[in-house]
């Protein structure tokens, strides 16, 4: 079983989903900071992010990890409890339903605000005029 993905990826890449399916499973990543990788990745917590292109500081952090087991270890269960927050598809459809809320939400204040405006003019116009009989 691997301890960890290695992804020296130089290449932009907004959401790779290897990177999702390591955490899925638990496995820490090492990777470049930059694209999607550094909004996936934290630092420290689920993995090891290094600056980009710095191949010498990405063997240092892969050296590490070789050497420190239980802390990747704990990595990867990190991993894990953020990738069930936030990329399961059940986080993604409650991530989705939460946004259509506020959406709808947004909308339904605006349209009561302006039903309860129309309202008050209609109410003023028809106090204003006269009834004509």
């Amino acid at each position: 079983r691997a301890g960890v993905l290695v992804l020296p990826s130089t290449a932009y890449e907004g959401m790779p989903m290897v990177l999702l399916d390591a955490m899925a499973a638990e496995l820490p990543a090492i990777a470049f900071r930059h694209s999607g990788f550094s909004e996936i990745i934290e630092d420290g917590a689920t993995g090891l992010l290094v600056p980009p292109g710095d191949f010498e500081a990405f063997m240092t952090k892969v050296r590490w990890a070789e050497a420190n087991p239980r802390a990747m270890a704990a990595m990867g269960r990190a991993a894990r409890r953020r990738y069930e927050q936030r990329y399961t598809p059940q986080a993604a459809y409650s991530a989705l339903i939460s946004i259509y809320g506020e959406a709808i939400g947004s909308a339904t204040v605006r349209c009561a605000s302006s039903l309860a405006t129309l309202g008050q003019s209609a109410a003023a116009a028809k106090s204003s005029t006269p009834i004509v009989g």
